[in-house]
């Protein structure tokens, strides 16, 4: 065992020692504060000698129970040799060294020693090695309650407990934590924070790490699940397990397929409850494709039914979008003395400055939630489209904002516009490579693009319909981003353009459908609006 030792401590003798003196109380001129027992270096140079002291007085400056000639690798008070016992004169040097008589041997030989203050250790402190059990029961033949090793086969510490050995790590030592009681904890995985697990592999309680814990609440393990059971009768399973409804609870749910009015959501097979949404202040039934495949909605539970906070609690219904007419009942419906410098077209009404344009015999078709335009047959470069035109507002001088919502009627060989453009939409067939100045989304053949032209080079973001498919009802939205634009589908960022942004020449918003060939196409406008500064 080693002790510590009061590093640097020299002083010098207080009395004249004989050599071949059999000395067992010494006078310093002092003493050390805190070592009690150890070894001294007496004298210098040749005239060394080790003394080992097992006591000290502090009244008379000694160190007793003295045993003088120590060997030089003495490891008990027996190794000492008569012709090492020199005379020393007083002030010669005294120091406390360590020796491997303390390093190597109990305190006091072979007797076991109770320690009523504190030890501290410069070093490291270990318990006792073996190489396995068997070495460890031969070394300790009558282990007792308390004793503790390290079993280097099993590479496991392991205490004497209850009159067995027991590793240390199995919970025979500690205990599992409870509510009531300290005791182990296992840091779980991420799956298993994932997954809600209560209990490791170690049969004790599990805890996150603020890391795992981050990446479940981003990614909303808990709430975040896609729905079965089709179409008006979505299902959800939960994991962990939810056990009872309770108003608060909030789920994101992913529709596998989308509505087709009143529907209803079942959480873990508790029952299904009604789906509502928030119309003029009042709880409503969905309307048709109010929920979209694939595209997530957020649901609360307000202690009866599903409340949607999102994509579309709050939004008008088809039945008042008829009624849009403007006047005391467009405001009391609407809240138009609310919204300033927006222009919006609903249904088939239309407000200043909003032009319907086709060519030759195109057609304009009033739908129960929106307006129908189709482009004639006759040939290509015909069109059909909706338009705010150059009378109302240049692009330019404004920092315009542009929303549609907006179903194309096929996919194949299906071309159009929605965003701002020069005015040229009218009579240009949009394809995948469009240089005239615009800012928009381009389908061409059935692709769809988020694309801007300063009217001789364009830039534009990947095909988006695999995602997007655009004969299904989409949010579209653009807003400027300093000088460049961005570009939002069902409130999803898709792309922010960099480069090649439109020049003064923009002046139009539309949505239009135009003809690659003898062909009628059709886009049904459900709402287009656009906003910009005064």
């Amino acid at each position: 065992m080693a002790f510590t030792t009061e590093t640097g401590f020299n002083t010098t003798l207080a009395q004249k020692l004989d050599a071949g003196g059999s000395d067992t109380e010494i006078a310093l001129a002092a003493l050390p504060i805190t070592v009690t027992k150890g070894v001294m270096l007496i004298g210098s140079g040749n005239n060394k000698e080790w003394v080992y002291f097992g006591t000290v007085d502090a009244g008379s400056t000694e160190i007793r129970t003295c045993t003088r000639g120590l060997d030089k690798d003495a490891t008990s008070t027996s190794d000492s040799t008569s012709s090492n016992i020199l005379s020393h004169r007083v002030g010669d040097p005294v120091r406390l060294v360590q020796h491997s008589l303390m390093q190597n041997a109990k305190p006091d030989g072979d007797a076991s020693e109770t320690i009523s203050g504190d030890w501290v250790f410069s070093g490291s402190v270990r318990v006792p090695v073996y190489a396995d059990a068997t070495a460890r029961d031969a070394a300790i033949t009558s282990p007792a309650n308390g004793m503790a090793v390290y079993n280097t086969a099993d590479g496991k510490f392991q205490d004497y407990t209850a009159g067995s050995w027991i590793d240390r790590e199995s919970g025979g030592t500690f205990p599992n934590a409870t509510t009531s009681v300290a005791g182990k904890l296992e840091i779980a995985t991420q799956a298993e924070l994932n997954a809600g697990t209560d209990t490791g592999g170690t049969g004790a309680s599990i805890v996150g790490v603020p890391s795992n814990l981050a990446v479940a609440s981003q990614d909303n393990k808990w709430i975040y699940f896609a729905s079965s059971a089709g179409s008006d009768t979505y299902a959800i399973t939960a994991t962990p397990a939810v056990t009872a409804y309770a108003a608060g609870q909030e789920f994101i749910v992913n529709p596998d397929t989308a509505n087709t009015g009143a529907c209803t959501l079942n959480v873990n097979a508790l029952g299904a409850k009604d789906i509502k949404k928030v119309v003029n202040g009042a709880l409503a039934d969905p309307e048709t494709s109010d929920i979209i495949a694939n595209n997530p909605f957020t649901v609360v539970y307000d202690g009866t039914r599903f409340v949607m906070s999102s994509p579309w609690g709050g939004l008008m219904s088809t039945a008042n979008s008829d009624t849009l007419t403007g006047g005391s009942d467009a405001s009391a419906l609407h809240a138009h003395d609310t919204v300033q410098s927006w222009f919006n077209i609903s249904r088939i009404e239309l407000h200043n400055g909003w032009n319907l344009q086709v060519g030759n015999n195109g057609t304009f078709t009033e739908l129960g939630s929106g307006l129908q335009c189709q482009s004639d047959a006759t040939g290509a470069g015909e069109y059909a489209m909706t338009q705010i035109n150059a009378a109302q507002f240049t692009v330019a001088a404004k920092n315009v904002r542009f929303f549609a919502r907006v179903r194309y009627v096929a996919t194949t060989a299906q071309d159009g516009f929605i965003g701002l453009d020069d005015g040229t939409t009218n009579t240009t067939n949009h394809n995948a490579t469009e240089t005239t100045d615009h800012v928009g989304f381009l389908i061409a053949d059935g692709a769809l693009y988020a694309s801007v032209a300063d009217g001789a080079t364009q830039e534009k973001s990947s095909d988006l319909s695999g995602s997007y498919a655009i004969d299904t009802i989409h949010e579209y939205y653009i807003e400027p981003s300093g000088s460049n634009y961005k570009f939002y589908i069902d409130g999803n960022l898709v792309h922010t353009s960099t480069a090649n942004n439109p020049n003064s020449g923009i002046q139009n918003a539309n949505i239009g459908v135009v003809s690659s060939a003898a062909a009628a196409k059709t886009v049904i406008v459900h709402q287009h609006a656009i906003s910009f500064d005064e």
